[in-house]
């Protein structure tokens, strides 16, 4: 093989090293700020493997309907497709009968993705990170302005 053919294939090999660098450093990145939306669609997806366990009958669809959603809705939001609103967090939230401080896990977590300002988002990645249940009460006044 001439020496010429030899060092280009090096070159590209080179370069084929630092894409996959990069592009494994943008996916840690993505998966950062994808790892809040996870926790809660990992909730509901633990939900529903629960239940289907105890009836291999249950399907989506009546998992949507237990939660007062559409199946539609689900399907997305189980495919990271679509989020929840925070009036949906709550009533899923009372409907799979979380406890208390579940409940605002859940809702801070939903709100932490799926919020529609940057400040309501930053607020509850706070208050997941110190697990402050009165930082939800604070959170709930701004999100409110926000609706």
């Amino acid at each position: 093989m001439p020496l010429f053919l030899h060092l280009s294939f090096r070159m590209n090999d080179q370069k084929k090293m630092k894409s996959k660098l990069a592009y494994a450093k943008n996916r840690e990145q993505k998966k950062s700020l994808v790892m809040d939306r996870l926790l809660y669609i990992n909730i509901l997806k633990e939900e529903f493997h629960l239940r289907r366990k105890t009836n291999s009958f249950y399907s989506l669809r009546s998992f949507a309907a237990d939660l007062k959603l559409d199946p539609i809705h689900l399907s997305r939001i189980f495919r990271n497709k679509k989020g929840l609103s925070r009036k949906k967090a709550e009533t899923i939230s009372r409907k799979l009968r979380l406890t208390y401080e579940e409940r605002c896990r859940f809702n801070l977590l939903v709100s932490a993705s799926s919020a529609r300002s940057k400040l309501a988002r930053n607020l509850a990645r706070m208050g997941l990170k110190n697990n402050a249940s009165g930082l939800q009460k604070r959170f709930n006044l701004i999100y409110l302005g926000d609706a």
